[in-house]
């Protein structure tokens, strides 16, 4: 059956390649390029099954029209990157289940999602709210795509991690391709501003390259799954190149979330865990402090600069409670208060999804979409109570599993915690139920760190119970 299974894999994919050579060719694509596309199918298809979490980063902060850069091809075929993230994340899934199912031993979906169930019950309770307010939205542009997105990438990244998760292997293939893609990223950033080039080509400021960033480097301050020095060395090594990326991607949910996780770290710690203790939380807080004090006039140029210092006059405007509604930081003081208002005039039933735009703009044609900026808020004023009780509850149930993750004695998964707080901080200055993506991924990962201390727990127990008797 395995061998049968394994055949018809290859068998299809050959077929694809080679339907896909002749298909290019015909559309003009030089037969070189094409005999390189046909290379890197199996390579890609190795890697999908091989490593399959690996593929989880990319989708996770990607905006939703952005287009694939140098595509020479554009009248052949022109995805988004999200598109394209979404569908390599789809066969890493599906590869996945195909290995499970060619196991002697194989898991059934059951067995992936043992004890899970009330978390997975209410976010799909959550879905169904947002699904249902689609009947009473006036904007049923932009509420459409933004629930079809959800309905498909949102609950992709909330599935991935039970499929593709399964041991602490995957676990620490995520981990180095999220510090791996956060690196390539931070220098990218560094270069850009500080060559001064930015201003040519697109905005200085990129909010999920700078949430990103601050993912990896909680990743790599909770460490725990890594027993090779060599590795734990060179993920400390990566800190200052992603702490430069972090300033220069100008993004201040991510640094501001990062700071107030870090000092968290002072108060709560694990057990045991990697390099997190309070005397290095407080000491990252003063260097990332410090660097944006000291180290932006010297090597930030150009229209990012400029950029740059706007943000942090901004900032200090709204500490001393003078800012405008002129910056986009005021404009979400704003954007709350009248996200309050609309909930307060439909409490149980919102506005229906994407109805902000509407309620606040009084027209469906946004370019881009605007949306609270607040994530509890849009779903109380979209949704009503109808959407915000399953979403705060499926919330909670995700705090608590992650909790008992960071408690765990061997505190191998005690990033779960910092990082999906961090993450819900995020959604408290920026994004919308789609763009928040990682907090339904994050969710996931904290369910299945859960499975996965269960799991050892019953081992550990049946093993004392083999010797005893």
């Amino acid at each position: 059956m395995r061998d049968t299974t394994r055949f018809s894999i290859c068998a299809l994919v050959a077929i694809a390649a080679l339907a896909g050579v002749v298909a290019a060719i015909n559309q003009g694509v030089h037969p070189v390029w094409a005999l390189l596309i046909v290379l890197l199918l199996p390579c890609m298809a190795i890697a999908l099954a091989k490593f399959p979490a690996a593929f989880i980063p990319p989708i996770l902060f990607i905006s939703q029209g952005m287009p694939m850069p140098a595509n020479p091809y554009r009248r052949i075929l022109d995805p988004t990157e999200l598109t394209l993230g979404a569908v390599l994340l789809a066969l890493a899934i599906f590869f996945r289940l195909i290995k499970l199912s060619t196991r002697e031993k194989g898991l059934w979906l059951g067995d992936l999602f043992k004890g899970q169930g009330k978390g997975i019950a209410f976010y799909f309770l959550f879905a169904a709210a947002l699904t249902v307010s689609f009947l009473w939205t006036r904007a049923p542009g932009y509420g459409g795509s933004k629930l079809v997105s959800f309905l498909i990438v949102g609950t992709l990244c909330f599935i991935a991690p039970f499929i593709v998760m399964i041991e602490e292997r995957d676990l620490r293939h995520f981990t180095l391709a999220t510090v791996a893609l956060a690196l390539i990223l931070s220098l990218s950033r560094v270069s850009g501003v500080s060559q001064g080039t930015y201003a040519e080509h697109y905005q200085p400021v990129h909010i999920g390259i700078g949430q990103l960033i601050g993912m990896a480097i909680l990743l790599v301050l909770y460490l725990g799954l890594f027993e090779e020095p060599w590795i734990k060395n060179l993920l400390i090594l990566a800190l200052p190149i992603l702490a430069a990326g972090l300033i220069a991607s100008e993004t201040r949910d991510a640094l501001f979330s990062l700071i107030l996780v870090l000092l968290g770290g002072v108060f709560f710690r694990p057990q045991r865990v990697g390099y997190i203790t309070p005397l290095i939380a407080l000491g990252g807080c003063a260097v990332i402090v410090a660097a944006l004090l000291i180290v932006p006039g010297q090597w930030i140029r150009g229209y990012a600069a400029q950029r740059f210092r706007e943000k942090s006059v901004e900032v200090v405007q709204m500490v001393r409670g003078t800012s405008t509604d002129k910056g986009s930081g005021g404009r979400r003081l704003v954007f709350y208060r009248a996200a309050l208002d609309g909930f307060a005039q439909k409490p149980l039933w919102g506005w229906g999804v994407g109805g902000w735009e509407t309620y606040y703009w009084h027209n469906d044609q946004q370019d881009p979409p605007e949306y609270p900026h607040f994530e509890l808020l849009e779903v109380g004023v979209e949704e009503g109570l109808l959407g915000l009780i399953p979403f705060v509850i499926f919330l909670i149930i995700g705090l608590r599993a992650a909790k008992k993750a960071f408690y765990e004695e061997s505190s191998r998964y005690a990033f779960v915690l910092p990082i999906l707080v961090y993450c819900l901080l995020l959604t408290t200055a920026s994004g919308d139920v789609d763009d928040n993506r990682f907090v339904w991924l994050w969710c996931g990962i904290a369910f299945v760190a859960c499975r996965i201390i269960d799991s050892k727990r019953q081992e550990v127990t049946q093993l004392e119970t083999a010797a005893d008797s």
